[in-house]
């Protein structure tokens, strides 16, 4: 499911240019994942620590109240189809490799 091939290092995304400012490897997941992270500081006033985050200005979600607000935000993200929102800012790169870890033994 690939995009039409293009330079994404010039994409006008902002997810996409934090994602190279922070240092890291282009891919679809990290973008909708900083996505994901915007939507929960705008909803939260926080960020959640398992992803990689937009405003470094912002603080992790460490309280109870919080976290409430954290694993409700991460349902209406998912329901509401705010996820497909993200895809669409969020290009499939053209150059990466993914490998599948299999394990194979004889007894």
């Amino acid at each position: 499911p690939y995009s039409n091939c293009k330079d994404i290092s010039e994409d006008q995304s902002r997810y996409v240019k934090r994602i190279f400012e922070l240092g890291k490897t282009y891919n679809h997941l990290n973008c909708v994942d900083l996505c994901y992270q915007d939507f929960i500081i705008k909803s939260c006033d926080c960020f959640d620590l398992h992803f990689i985050t937009l405003d470094d200005n912002s603080s992790p979600c460490v309280n109870r109240t919080q976290y409430r607000c954290l694993k409700e935000n991460f349902k209406i993200f998912h329901k509401n189809g705010k996820s497909l929102e993200c895809a669409k800012e969020c290009p499939f790169s053209c150059d990466s490799m993914d490998y599948e870890l299999t394990t194979s033994y004889s007894g």
